[in-house]
């Protein structure tokens, strides 16, 4: 499986926001306004159900396109307590 994190936020084009807002909202289970946490995951989950999967949005170089961490951390280099989890769940590649 594919998850495209999003805390640097995401991209839909038209055809995957009209399903999601006017078929995905209507289940019960996919209404990712709901949640204050892990929004993301909820609509990917959501869009998902309708054949919407992410996509890969590395560079050429293999370099992320939307970073998650801010540019602070970066050159704080606070960034070690997160390599677990970022390698484990914003990183993954299974697709």
């Amino acid at each position: 499986t594919q998850s495209n994190h999003g805390g640097s936020g995401y991209v839909l084009n038209r055809a995957a926001l009209r399903v999601l807002v006017e078929k995905a909202f209507m289940l019960d289970e996919c209404m990712p306004y709901r949640w204050k946490h892990s929004e993301d995951k909820y609509v990917g989950a959501c869009l998902r159900k309708f054949g919407i999967l992410p996509r890969d949005t590395c560079d050429k170089n293999g370099l992320q396109r939307f970073n998650i961490f801010t540019p602070r951390m970066h050159a704080a280099g606070t960034l070690q307590g997160y390599s677990f989890w970022y390698k484990n769940t914003a990183q993954r590649k299974n697709w």
